[in-house]
């Protein structure tokens, strides 16, 4: 009895399950494995799955995905070093290329508390105090630790401050 209830409630349960795919949205091996599904033919459905070899295939797209990661935060601290040489040397000229650089590399990474942070002081550091709170307000949505929160709202707290905002500053000051 308590196999053929557990057959019958798994059978219930998929039942369910394959009727809430909306079908317009499959690919056309997932039409195929479906329509042998409904022909009662599930092996055969397994079978055409595993001709894809998609378990294969999602192996591959993770290690093309972690190299491709690892180039890119090489290539963003690259960029960081030659925004800080840019800023080294001064001039309009290069501090606009680290603006550059910097935004390009927070606007990428909307979820990097570092990244928005490090973009939001760059902006406050010079004198853009009303652009520099949207892109701290983003280090603070992706702040992790009381640490990194306490730094985003000094750093809010001195940009509005230097707007003459003491109201806000003094808010961020004592949180």
């Amino acid at each position: 009895y308590n196999e053929l209830q557990y057959s019958l409630n798994l059978l219930s349960e998929y039942t369910d399950l394959f009727a809430r795919i909306n079908k317009d949205k499959l690919s056309e091996l997932e039409n195929k494995a479906f329509l042998l599904i409904e022909q009662g033919k599930p092996d055969e459905a397994i079978a055409l799955y595993e001709t894809e070899k998609l378990q294969e295939k999602l192996e591959k797209q993770i290690q093309q995905k972690q190299l491709i990661d690892k180039d890119t935060e090489e290539i963003i601290i690259s960029l960081k070093r030659y925004a800080d040489i840019c800023l080294f040397a001064g001039g309009k000229e290069n501090v606009d290329k680290a603006a550059i650089i910097l935004r390009k590399i927070a606007s990428a990474y909307p979820d990097n508390y570092q990244y928005n942070l490090e973009y939001g002081v760059f902006l406050r550091k010079q004198h853009n105090y009303p652009e520099s709170l949207p892109w701290l307000e983003t280090a603070l949505r992706a702040a992790s630790t009381r640490s990194e929160i306490a730094e985003v709202q000094k750093e809010m707290g001195d940009s509005h401050y230097s707007q003459k905002n003491l109201r806000e500053a003094i808010a961020y000051f004592n949180k």
